[in-house]
């Protein structure tokens, strides 16, 4: 099935491309003065529509998370966070600051939290579609506008402009998950199953809490407790328990629950799958178990290492616990070390900075003691 969606988007890709050509010329043919544009601006004719293609691209990812933004207040939401690219608008109580974000294979991000108990039942389906909606009303608006403009460079930038808001609707409103799960999917799971719809609560909840420099253990006593007695079908409602005692460096019951979760379907996707084999592969470093430690250190993990989670907070202490209690490179773990303070003074998430430092610290005092 997920090769079926891919096939499909694949051709939806190609179509548009063509479809792109075949208007790209029409326009060419209908501009009276085309010739005489062309031997105006020579071959940077061609630097122009580039750009103009960039700027619709942005365009469109700004709209996109807009249209996520203002389903979320409309639904009474939280602000959290607004990113375009790893540029992120943060709310903290002392106010707003800039810094930045990012998740590997992502252009924007608009994150919002239900005021509601964690656990608690919420409205989730227009925010979830709020992109999509967003840049299909803004693309059949630029359909309008290209009827009615004249000016040629206006027009190659209002059929970009719509290509890019019809290939950005169709990414996030057909469901599909490869390292992440999209935002139809992250839909249609909260549709099937009630855990999925808490998970999802629990993350966006801990975003806020993050983003001021707290985590899982600062929640109500009830939400925790909630966490601790449900039996869950799926991974990630362990994945969070494992986050729970990790941030209390209380390893073993971290790895109890990992392990848990691990044994469990993935729903968010690879990425989450590898976060936690990441988090594993720490645990079993810091703990001298060498055969979980085997099992755990894959050519897939590997992959995603050095693909995705080098460059998220998560692959700091990890990549530090490899450097010198697996390599015993104090150099290279030097150099981890001063890439994580310098990606950590901009780094919105205050409370996850301050769970690395903590796994940094350990690996610290077991190297050099």
């Amino acid at each position: 099935m997920k090769k079926l969606k891919r096939l499909l988007i694949f051709i939806y890709i190609v179509v548009f491309s063509f479809a792109i050509g075949y208007f790209s010329g029409y326009i060419d043919d209908s501009t009276a003065n085309y010739e005489a544009i062309k031997e105006s601006y020579g071959f940077f004719i061609h630097f122009i529509k580039l750009f103009l293609l960039a700027l619709a691209i942005l365009s469109q990812v700004v709209l996109h998370e807009l249209g996520h933004l203002v389903a979320g207040l409309a639904k009474g939401y939280e602000f959290i966070m607004f990113r375009v690219g790893n540029l992120a608008l943060v709310k903290r109580q002392e106010g707003f600051t800039l810094g930045r974000f990012n998740i590997p294979g992502t252009g924007g991000q608009a994150l919002l939290a239900p005021k509601a108990k964690a656990y608690s039942n919420y409205s989730y389906k227009l925010y979830m579609y709020g992109g999509v909606i967003s840049n299909l009303i803004f693309s059949f608006s630029a359909v309008f506008f290209f009827i009615f403009a004249k000016e040629y460079f206006l027009r190659v930038f209002l059929l970009y402009f719509f290509a890019m808001g019809m290939i950005s609707a169709a990414f996030n409103g057909i469901a599909f998950s490869s390292a992440i799960a999209n935002d139809a999917m992250n839909a249609k799971y909260m549709d099937m199953h009630e855990e999925y719809r808490i998970f999802t609560s629990y993350s966006l909840k801990l975003s806020k809490f993050l983003a001021n420099g707290k985590g899982l253990s600062d929640f109500d006593e009830d939400e925790i407790n909630y966490l601790k007695k449900t039996n869950f079908e799926f991974a990630e409602g362990y994945v969070l328990l494992g986050d729970y005692y990790g941030e209390l460096l209380e390893e073993k019951l971290a790895e109890k629950y990992y392990k848990k979760a691990l044994n469990k379907e993935f729903l968010t996707g690879e990425l989450q799958k590898m976060s936690v084999v990441n988090e594993l592969v720490y645990i079993s470093l810091v703990n001298g178990k060498t055969e979980d430690f085997n099992s755990y250190y894959t050519e897939d993990y590997k992959e995603f290492l050095d693909k995705y989670l080098s460059k998220m907070i998560i692959g700091f202490y990890s990549r530090y616990a490899l450097a010198l209690l697996m390599e015993s490179d104090e150099k290279k773990s030097e150099d981890i070390k001063k890439e994580f303070y310098r990606y950590s003074k901009k780094y919105i998430f205050t409370g996850s900075i301050k769970d690395a430092k903590n796994k940094i610290e350990t690996v610290d005092q077991l190297y050099y003691k």
